[in-house]
């Protein structure tokens, strides 16, 4: 049941709620659904279940809360189970906090997102994916909410592998041996405190993500290929 269902609900039942707490209880969902609220007691004159449709009245005298008239009584029990079953309504799509769709749970949904298909970011809705392996899309993150987000993830490919082919030309063929200790392998580091680039070498130690290149000049071919503000970004994440 979603929210508009549940208030749909609601104008057909009274819920019983003797004590003010549980009153404030009530009236505070009630809040968080958007439904208007009417204190009986606060009118010059008793309606006496003359009610609004879709509209809260409220009787303290008699201890129930009303949405319209001839409606049935359900208890606060009841009433706090509807709740939880919509704070626990289950999405279509479970996202990240970097906007990429990491679960799909309704695959009948009609709500568009974004994918990355031949090179390009396409948005269509979850339902005409089917004839795709979403699974393998999820897992590279290649579906996401935000277009912004898969458009960047192609320029960080694209630049990725621009970085790599450099280091191939520049490697000439030679293989990256990381048992032995006298290879100078170099990698392009990026000091955020001075806003600049370095290449730096290293012999043993092979970092996770890193791409290695067996020359110095590593970092003054990327700039040439990529565009020194451009890898800036890329190694900002940005």
């Amino acid at each position: 049941m979603n929210k508009e269902q549940l208030k749909e609900y609601l104008t057909t039942v009274s819920i019983f709620a003797p004590t003010q707490e549980q009153q404030d209880y009530v009236f505070e969902e009630f809040n968080k659904l958007d439904i208007k609220v009417i204190d009986i007691d606060k009118l010059e004159y008793y309606p006496s279940r003359i009610f609004i449709s879709k509209d809260i009245k409220y009787n303290s005298f008699s201890n129930y809360i009303c949405l319209a008239d001839n409606t049935k009584l359900i208890y606060l029990s009841d009433f706090k189970k509807l709740i939880k079953e919509l704070e626990v309504e289950v999405k279509d799509f479970e996202v990240n906090n970097d906007g990429f769709i990491t679960k799909i749970n309704n695959y009948n949904s009609d709500k568009e997102i974004y994918f990355i298909g031949d090179y390009e970011v396409v948005n269509v809705s979850i339902f005409n994916l089917m004839t795709v392996d979403l699974e393998k899309y999820i897992k590279l993150g290649f579906i996401a909410t935000n277009k912004e987000v898969l458009e960047k993830k192609l320029r960080h490919i694209e630049i990725e592998q621009k970085i790599r082919n450099v280091a191939d030309r520049l490697n000439g063929g030679k293989v990256i041996d990381w048992n032995n200790l006298s290879q100078n392998k170099y990698k392009i580091y990026f000091d955020f405190k001075n806003n600049k680039l370095f290449v730096i070498d290293n012999t043993e130690c092979k970092n996770q993500g890193n791409i290695y290149c067996l020359s110095n000049k590593f970092l003054e071919e990327c700039i040439k290929e990529i565009g020194e503000q451009d890898l800036i970004k890329y190694l900002k994440g940005e």
